[in-house]
């Protein structure tokens, strides 16, 4: 990881927030908390929220920040393992929080940036930018587009949820799908005809 400071965003009510904040101050982070029903202005390395947090959509927390860690009851991790970059199980242990965010953090840094096709894709803003288009991914969209461009081959469904989403073997969910069929909507021009994120034999390739 670099070293400019990590700025992390917490959005959860007032005493998880404290507890947050003091999980994470010892790491020499800038943390910023998000009031109630607010909507975040500034663009943050990280962000840590409670996804019991009243009012909250998760669906749309991938837009807050370069990663996003939720915290749930042990109940719901599953259901929301594909909406963001990882999922804890509350209660947690303050020194799992923040050697989660590190790490979080640090591979997002290293992930460089790369050309696909007539798009260069910036993982640290989350951009993939054309000659006369640019569009925002989400966090699971950016690590999907990084793995297939750095193997250039055909990626099998079960190395991708392996990969990205940390999950082993006989998993049932259609989380790839999901995601492959919303990249396609941003990145190509007919989606019905995939020319650039193409399925083939076996599973996934970038032409």
């Amino acid at each position: 990881m670099n070293d400019s400071p990590i700025t992390v965003l917490v959005a959860a009510r007032p005493a998880l927030a404290r507890a947050i904040g003091d999980s994470l101050a010892p790491h020499a982070m800038i943390l910023r908390h998000l009031a109630l029903g607010a909507v975040p202005q500034e663009a943050t390395d990280a962000a840590v929220i409670d996804a019991d947090l009243p009012g909250l959509d998760p669906t749309q927390v991938e837009g807050w920040a370069g990663v996003v860690l939720l915290l749930a009851p042990p109940a719901r991790v599953g259901e929301l393992s594909g909406l963001a970059s990882a999922v804890l199980a509350k209660p947690v242990r303050p020194a799992r929080l923040a050697e989660t965010v590190l790490g979080l953090v640090a591979r997002a840094r290293a992930t460089q940036a790369r050309e696909i096709g007539p798009f260069r894709l910036d993982p640290l803003t989350r951009t993939l930018s054309g000659p006369d288009r640019q569009f925002r991914l989400t966090d699971k969209e950016v690590e999907i587009l990084d793995y297939l461009a750095a193997q250039r081959r055909t990626v099998a469904r079960e190395e991708l949820l392996s990969a990205v989403w940390n999950y082993g073997e006989g998993v049932t969910t259609h989380t790839v799908e999901t995601h492959i069929y919303r990249l396609r909507q941003k990145i190509e021009a007919d989606p019905r005809h995939a020319a650039l994120l193409v399925t083939e034999p076996g599973g996934y390739r970038l032409a």
